[in-house]
Order: C-alpha cells, then structure tokens, then sequence
C-alpha cells in the first residue's frame, strides 16, 4: 500500500511509521476445514516502510528509504512475535535536492509464494517544521506583555 504525497520540501527532515500485525497461523487447510497457512513464507518475506523521494516528474531523487526502527531491525518476519502490533519506522531522513513529493509505502515483500499484509496507523512526518510566523510573532508578544503585566499589580 502506498501513497504520494506532494509539495514536500527538500531540505526538511521526514520520518515514516506504521504498525502491522504479524498473525499466528492457525493451521493450514485440510479436508473440511480451513486455515490460513503461513503469514510470511519461506525465501524471506517480511513488511516494512519505505519512503521514495521523487521529482516533479516522478522520478526518484536519491535511495529508497526502509525502515530500520522496531520488530526484527526494522521488518516484521517469521522471526517477530505473534498476534501483537508492531511498530516500524524509519530513520529521520533528508529529502534530498530536487526531491518534490514522496511515495510512502507499507511494503510486503514476497518470499516463494503467497503472503498477507496486516497494517494500521501510517504516519509520514515532517519533523523540522516550525511553526509558522504569525504563530511566533504572537508568543513573543505575549511573552514581553507578561512582565509588564506583573509590574501593574
């Protein structure tokens, strides 16, 4: 699953995170029943984030951000734990020069054959914006008002 988002600024700092769910198998699919078969298969499936710096024209600007943070250093595996929420992100990042929107993906990579992806809760976050300046033109006014203020009473 992914999505691209626009008017980023290159320069700025962004940090991507999701949660997925690593379901436990409750059995593979026998005559007359049913299971769901292994959630990640052989040959190194796994879930991670990933954030894509592209251009104006939708070329990619720089490497492919995965995440490294949290589950089995930075992927949700046969190896994470089973029927818990796990949060994954990447490393604060700077959108390099050029770079104008970001594809933000929860990715499942495959191994052999089959595989499911169970996310919640992506977030892409620019980290180094500062609030704006009529924002920090009204606290400081507030902030040389408030001694003023103490000498009145």
């Amino acid at each position: 699953m992914g999505q691209l988002v626009t008017l980023i600024n290159p320069g700025d700092t962004y940090v991507g995170s999701a949660y997925f769910f690593d379901k436990a198998n409750s059995g593979t699919a026998t005559s007359g029943s049913t299971g769901d078969g292994d959630r990640f298969q052989a040959g190194g499936s796994n879930d991670t984030v990933q954030m894509i710096f592209e251009n104006s024209l939708g070329i990619q600007v720089g490497s492919t951000v995965v995440s490294t943070l949290g589950g089995d250093s930075g992927k949700v595996d046969s190896n994470s734990t089973n029927n818990v929420w796990i949060q994954l992100s990447t490393a604060p990042t700077v959108a390099p020069p050029g770079a104008t929107q970001v594809l933000f993906e929860m990715a499942l990579t495959r191994g052999a054959s089959g595989g499911v992806q169970f996310g919640d809760d992506a977030n892409l976050e620019d980290t180094s914006a500062v609030p704006e300046p009529a924002s920090l033109g009204l606290l400081a006014t507030a902030l040389t008002l408030l001694p003023l203020r103490r000498r009145r009473q």
